[in-house]
């Protein structure tokens, strides 16, 4: 079938349009696959720095100055890292040395308390000290019990010192048995019975002694004071006691009215034993050496009695401590009334035996006497005194 003109323009012109659209289409997708090609690459955000790489930073320094703990910054400059280092040791704070034991012969230990927070430790150490020696003796003189000067010690026959003004001697002797030696001018021998020479043992590290001599002198020695009352039966302390017999070695005497005692030329070089004795008192005795001044206090033979006095005002069945009330004793009032708190201070002493005691106040009548055998109706208590023995007493007023 042949087109007409008119079919044939109409379908080239339909040929065309189909032919732009084709066209187009492949335009339209080289756009997105040259979008898609070309595309720019995604820009990543760089993470940001917080220190320069191998920046130093000190944290902390040790007391010296040196550096304890520091911080390094990372080749990254992202983070740091912390370094820790251990402080140098300081100079040992030490107390003084303390001379300790002499250990030989002109030699001493020495100690000493070195301290590094928080522990300690003790440094020790040897130092010359001459006055360190393995026997050291103190001279005596047996009749006056006073130190000796001037005394010659020698040891295994070898002269080795002479005692000071202290009557002190130090030497080197060897450890063991030696025979040693003291002598003086005017003194006979060593005491007892040792003779000038004897033997001794020296032990590590010093041996000390006491050597005493007796002198061919005779000296006589004393004793003086005064005997006195230690404060009873109504007297007061240091009361002087007259009539007291005083002995000392066989020799004796009788006190004065001043209870003032002397007893010369009595022995010296041995123990002396004083006695004292007074009626109503305790006899008392001491030991002592050679001579001395003293004064001696006697306690009687029977201690007085105590009364602890309490006065209250009784109301409603309870006790209400009560101020000025005044004591009497066989009829004499006591110098002294009760305090704010009842009771009578000083408390009053009497001497063993029957006492008769009531106390009085103005506006008052006492009540109810109580001791620990119990409570009676009564306004005076007929007591029995023992010696030593304290007795309690409480008077329970009314007002009249």
């Amino acid at each position: 079938m042949e087109l007409t003109p008119r079919q044939k323009n109409v379908a080239l012109g339909l040929a065309a349009i189909g032919g732009l659209g084709l066209l187009y289409w492949f335009i339209q997708k080289a756009k997105v696959v040259e979008e898609e090609v070309y595309a720019e690459p995604e820009v990543i955000a760089e993470e940001a720095l917080v220190c320069t790489p191998n920046e130093e930073e000190v944290l902390e320094n040790c007391p010296d100055g040196s550096v304890k703990k520091k911080r390094v910054c990372n080749s990254d400059g992202l983070s740091w890292l912390e370094i820790t280092y251990d402080c140098p040791l300081l100079p040992c704070e030490c107390t003084e040395w303390i001379p300790n034991v002499c250990i030989g012969v002109d030699l001493r230990a020495e100690t000493r308390v070195c301290s590094y927070p928080p522990g300690y430790n003790v440094e020790y150490r040897e130092v010359y000290d001459p006055s360190c020696k393995t026997l050291k003796l103190h001279v005596m003189d047996a009749n006056r019990n006073i130190s000796l000067s001037g005394a010659s010690v020698s040891v295994n026959g070898s002269p080795v010192c002479i005692t000071d003004e202290n009557g002190y001697c130090g030497m080197a002797a060897e450890y063991g048995k030696v025979e040693l030696c003291v002598t003086k001018a005017g003194y006979t021998n060593v005491m007892v019975g040792l003779g000038d020479c004897f033997i001794t043992e020296v032990y590590p590290p010093t041996t000390s002694m006491t050597v005493w001599l007796k002198s061919i002198i005779e000296y006589k020695c004393w004793v003086k004071g005064y005997i006195k009352s230690a404060g009873s039966l109504g007297e007061e302390y240091g009361t002087p006691i007259s009539g007291a017999t005083v002995s000392v070695n066989g020799y004796s005497m009788i006190t004065g009215t001043d209870g003032y005692y002397e007893i010369g030329g009595l022995p010296c070089g041995t123990l002396l034993t004083i006695t004292v004795s007074a009626p109503g008192y305790i006899t008392s005795s001491e030991t002592f050496w050679d001579s001395y001044s003293k004064d001696r206090y006697l306690n009687v033979e029977t201690e007085p009695a105590q009364l602890i006095i309490y006065a209250g005002e009784f109301v409603d069945a309870s006790t209400m401590a009560l101020e000025g009330v005044r004591i009497v004793i066989d009829g004499v009032e006591y110098p002294y009334t009760t305090d704010v708190n009842g009771y009578c201070k000083p408390f009053p002493i009497v001497e063993p035996g029957v006492h008769t005691v009531n106390v009085s106040k103005t506006g008052y009548i006492t009540k109810t006497i109580c001791t620990k055998d119990g409570c009676w109706d009564m306004q005076s208590l007929s007591l029995t005194a023992n010696g030593g023995i304290n007795y309690s007493i409480t008077f329970k007023m009314v007002k009249t």
